[in-house]
This record gives structure tokens, sequence and C-alpha cells, in this order.
């Protein structure tokens, strides 16, 4: 496929599709392959017989299933019919619908296209036969060009729902296959999109990786507009802009950005739209797909793009001035810029008094330390560093490790993997089953393993802490990460001891320094210093403290 990139010129994106005031980003990507093979400026020079064959294949390939992208709509409407029914391959769920119009002046012959199953039947019924033919029987007068035709639907007879037009089928094809109904006119070279869009969705439930005990209990579904509006519910001001965003080469898939105008900065508001515009990627399916995407073009392992099931989550983030980002399918919704803090810090830290807040917030720093550290100091002591520990401590440690056939690294890496095993199947595994893996679990590596030898108590007494310290950290995200940077941070303390821990941290700590999310330093109040937002950083400060945005991250105005 590189091949083939540099011997094609891809031209800029055409403008044609946007005539019609349809957001099609999908197609504008689609449409640069099917123009490829004809840029004028694509390089000359000789070429391999196998590298000519595999053009001659793209660029058939792309010219029979992209034609329709800048296919002009016919007025002749069975020659529209054969089209849609071609590329749509006569699917099982297209469905059409043929109705004649009849008044004492004409007969007019229009066609329906929807999606079974993703359209209103009820609402369909009602716009073509109490609406469009009953108005057209008691029109006055005769309609005698495509534009008398173009008008009376658009002003007069189409009166429920959402109604757009369009020439192209390349903004025809998209919208249909999301629900919409498709109106073709004999004579008329335009097409009436009807919002009727009426699939079944999952209700809204509680949320599950970020469940509270206090607040909200409700969470994002798969549905687009649905989640939409769980945001403003909680976001009642005129100034929470949406933009919709139709991406994906092969899966047309709506997005939506959301934020507060006049709160989020307007950079971090360009840089976003213009990282979705370039986005090129054939298959949106979920929002860590888009995450990925649009993130930083850094090697990392921490997540630059928040990502959060709770409205009430992303509701508080747009009034400090991030940008939300909701991917129709699924549901979870993306939010940036990201800083590290935010996944260190619970939503339900807002729900209990600030001390209290505060106290579980600086437990969770703790534990966040004793994830990292805890097993790599515990290496750091036994191998380098034994004199740290008292003797009766020191003399119980190695009394317990006589039998051990394993080294003090090695033991603590099978415990490990372990647990990340276990932990990892009880994800996977259904409810039901879920307890009796975690007993199982807990028999054969807590019990049995010690029991025969294999391991000793104080290593089981390691791990377990470790993991719990891991999970109690509320970013799933960062738990991952933190899995990850345990392994290193052990691999260096078993080859130089606490020398080796102090250059990982070190390394660390530059890499984190040099992160961006969306031109935000990730670790941001810390590195730059913010003398109002480091107030809510480390503590959970009063409300009327709190209430004063990151100048990093938004504008810096007064609500």
């Amino acid at each position: 496929m590189n091949f083939i990139r540099k011997i094609i010129g891809f031209p800029k994106k055409d403008d044609k599709l946007d005539r019609e005031g349809l957001s099609l980003s999908a197609a504008e990507n689609e449409s640069e392959k099917i123009k490829s093979p004809r840029a004028k400026n694509a390089p000359t020079g000789e070429i391999s017989e196998e590298d000519a064959e595999i053009k001659k294949k793209f660029v058939e390939y792309n010219e029979m299933n992209y034609d329709y992208l800048y296919k002009d709509i016919s007025d002749n409407l069975e020659e529209n019919i054969s089209f849609i029914n071609e590329k749509m391959g006569n699917s099982y769920d297209l469905n059409l619908r043929r109705l004649t119009l009849v008044n004492k002046y004409q007969k007019i012959n229009i066609a329906v296209f929807y999606m079974a199953g993703m359209a209103d039947n009820t609402l369909l019924y009602d716009a073509l036969t109490e609406t469009i033919a009953k108005n057209f029987r008691f029109n006055e007068e005769a309609l005698k060009s495509p534009d008398e035709i173009i008008e009376y639907f658009d002003r007069v007879n189409l009166t429920i729902g959402s109604v757009k037009k369009t020439g192209l089928f390349g903004n025809l094809f998209p919208v249909m296959l999301s629900g919409d109904a498709v109106i073709l006119i004999e004579g008329v070279k335009t097409a009436f999109l009807l919002g009727s869009r009426g699939h079944k969705e999952r209700a809204v439930e509680k949320p599950s990786t970020h469940a509270t005990v206090k607040g909200a209990n409700d969470s994002f579904n798969e549905t687009l507009l649905t989640n939409i509006t769980l945001i403003r519910r909680r976001v009642k001001t005129p100034n929470l802009w949406v933009k919709n965003y139709v991406i994906g080469e092969k899966s047309n898939t709506a997005i939506a950005v959301m934020y507060i105008k006049g709160v989020a900065s307007e950079k971090v508001i360009a840089e976003v739209d213009k990282r979705i515009r370039e986005s090129k990627f054939p298959n949106i399916l979920d929002t860590a797909y888009l995450a990925e995407i649009i993130k930083e073009k850094q090697r990392s392992i921490f997540p630059t793009v928040y990502e959060t099931e709770r409205p009430d989550i992303a509701a508080a983030n747009l009034f400090e001035g991030r940008v939300v980002i909701l991917v129709d399918g699924t549901p979870f919704a993306a939010i940036v810029p990201t800083l590290l803090i935010q996944s260190i810090q619970s939503v339900e830290d807002y729900y209990h008094k600030a001390s209290i807040g505060t106290f579980f917030r600086l437990l969770r720093f703790v534990a966040l330390a004793i994830a990292i550290y805890f097993p790599a100091l515990y290496i750091c002591v036994i191998h380098f560093h034994s004199e740290l520990l008292p003797l009766p401590l020191f003399f119980n440690i190695i009394g317990q490790r006589l039998d051990v056939p394993f080294p003090s690294f090695l033991e603590i890496l099978l415990m490990l993997i372990a647990f990340d095993l276990l932990r990892e199947a009880g994800t996977r595994m259904p409810a039901p089953m879920g307890s009796a893996l975690s007993f199982l679990g807990a028999i054969i590596v807590g019990e049995s393993a010690v029991s025969a030898g294999l391991f000793s108590p104080i290593i089981v007494i390691v791990v377990t802490i470790t993991g719990i310290c891991t999970l109690a950290l509320p970013g799933y995200s960062l738990n991952m990460t933190i899995t990850v940077l345990r392994y290193f941070m052990m691999f260096a303390a078993s080859l130089l001891g606490f020398f080796g821990v102090v250059l990982f941290s070190l390394a660390l700590l530059l890499h984190l320094t040099s992160l961006r999310s969306f031109g935000v330093s990730y670790l941001a109040p810390i590195s730059p210093f913010g003398r109002v937002s480091i107030v809510d950083a480390f503590i959970r400060a009063p409300f009327r403290k709190i209430f004063r945005r990151n100048k990093n991250i938004s504008q810096s105005l007064p609500y």
C-alpha cells in the first residue's frame, strides 16, 4: 500500500460535496481514492509488471466501489432506483415503497427508500399517507417544472421530521444507512432526506466502569442523540455548541464534538476540528479508535485522551473548558485535553464534603505510589539493601524463603503475572462465574502455592497490597498503564537496586513532562505551575475556590 500511495497522487479535497450543506467527511475521504488514479501530478517512471497489476486492481476496485460519491442523481426515477439497488446489492433490509401522487391536474411518481429496523415505520406511514399524498391531492395548481416540484415538497408537502436536500448519491447513502428515508421524484434531480430514525436502543443504565455510591446513576448508551441529551440535561446553556462529523472511509460513523462557547479554548477547538478532519482511518467503531487516531503522535502508554461513560463527568469537564467527543455506537465519551491528575481524581470527591474528599484523594495518591513502587522496593531491600530492614523482620523473611526454589525477582514476577491473568479472566468471564473464579484463584495462587513451597507468604502479601492499590485508582486506562510500569520498575530494581529505581523514576518524570494533550502539558497544573488550578489538584478544595477554571485548558474568563 505504501508503494501505491507513492505512485498515485492524492488530490486536495473537492468542495463539491459540501454544496448541499451536509456533513460528509467520510465521503470526502473516499473520493480521494477515486480521483487519485487520474491525478495530474502523479510521478512518472517505469514500474514492474507486478506493481502495475496491483495498481490496476487498486484503481478498478475504487472505481467500482466508490463511483457513487460524485454521481449526480438523475431525473429518471427508474434509473435512480436501479442504481441504489445495485450499490446495495438488493439487500434484504433495503425497503422500497413506490407511490403515485394524484390530483385533478397531474400525476407524480415517487419512490421511498429506507432501511428496515432503522427507520420509524409509524413516522414514515404518517409522512407518506397522511401528509404527502393527502396534501398533493388537494393542491390547487399544476407543478410545471422541477424547480416548482422541489419548492412544493420542501415548503408544503414535507412537514414531518427534519428534511434535507441533496443532488449527489455521495450524500444520500450515509444518511439513508443511518435510518433516514430517501424520497426520489420522477423528473427531479434532487432527493429529499426525511429524518425518520427509529431503531431500537439500549436503555439508560447504571455506569459499570465508573460506579459510585453517591451521585447520578445514569450512563451513556450506544445512541448518539441520547448521549447528547444526557449532557444537555446538565448543561442548560445556549453556549453549549455541538458540531457533527461523519468520519471513517468505510464505516461512515457519526460523531459529535461538544464544548461551551466562550469557556473552551479556541486553540483546542481548532486543533480538535483539524485532527478529526485529517483522520484517514477506514473504520471507526468505538471511542478508543478515535482516541488513538486524534491523540498526539507521541510514543507513550499514558492515556492522553480521557474516556468516561458518565454524563456528569462529561458535563463537569465541559464547565472546566474541555471538549467532549461522542461517537455513535459506543457508550463512552472522549474528553480532551486530558491531564494526568484526571485519572486519579474521582467524581465522588465532589459529592462529599471537601475534607472527606481530600482524604480519599490523598489516599489514592498513596495507592498510586504503592502500585508502582512496592514490588520494586521489595526486590531492592531483599537483594541490595537488606541492612535497611530491622533484624527480626529480615530473619523472618529469610526464614520464609528458605524452601522457595525461585529468586525473589522471579517469585514476585510470577505472582504478579498470575494476579493480572486472574484479573483479566475475571473481566472477561460472565458475572455468575466471576465469584467462582475469584475463589479458585485465591485457593490455588494463595494457599496452595504457599503450601507447596513455590512462593513465600510475604510475596502473597506484597502482590495483594499492590493489586488492591492498583484497583483503587478510578481511571481504568491509568490502571493498565500502572500495570505495565510496575514490571519495568521491577526490572530496573533487579538490575541496579535503588539506583535503578531512581534512574527509571527520573526517566519517567522526563517523559511525563514532555507529554502534551492537544497542546496542554500533561502534568498541568504541576508543570507548568498553576496557582489557581493547583488548589483542586492534590486536595478537594471548597467549591467557592474551585469555580475558577484551569488557564492551561480554558479561556481566562469568569463564569
